[in-house]
C-alpha cells in the first residue's frame, strides 16, 4: 500500500456519503474514505465488528481505538468524527507491517 494523500484539512469533513462500508462477512466491515484511492493506506479508517447485541469499531490512527454502539449506523457515524487535520499520512503506517516495496 502506498501513502500518499495530503493533509486532511478541517475545512473538508467527511459526510456519509465518503464513506465505503464494505462487508468482509456477516459481521465484519472495513470503513474506508472514497475521496482517496484504495490503495492509499490513508483511505482505511478502520472496521466494524458486530459482538453479539452492539458493534465495536477498531478506529485506526496513531494507534487502534475501540468504541461500541448499540446500531450500525451508528458505528459507521462514528468514522465521520475523527479528526485527522493535524496528522500526516506516515503517522497512520504502521510501522511494525512488512515493506512490500
Amino acid at each position: 500500500m502506498k501513502v500518499t494523500a495530503d493533509r486532511v484539512s478541517s475545512e473538508s469533513a467527511l459526510s456519509r456519503e465518503d464513506l465505503v462500508v464494505h462487508p468482509l462477512s456477516a459481521t465484519e466491515w472495513r470503513v474506508s474514505n472514497s475521496r482517496l484511492s484504495p490503495e492509499d493506506a490513508f483511505s482505511l479508517l478502520g472496521f466494524i465488528e458486530k459482538k453479539g447485541d452492539y458493534f465495536e469499531a477498531m478506529q485506526l490512527g496513531r494507534g487502534f481505538e475501540w468504541f461500541s454502539f448499540t446500531r450500525l449506523e451508528d458505528a459507521i457515524t462514528h468514522f465521520l468524527e475523527i479528526d485527522r487535520s493535524d496528522c500526516a499520512p506516515d503517522d497512520y503506517v504502521l510501522s511494525w507491517m512488512p515493506s512490500f516495496a
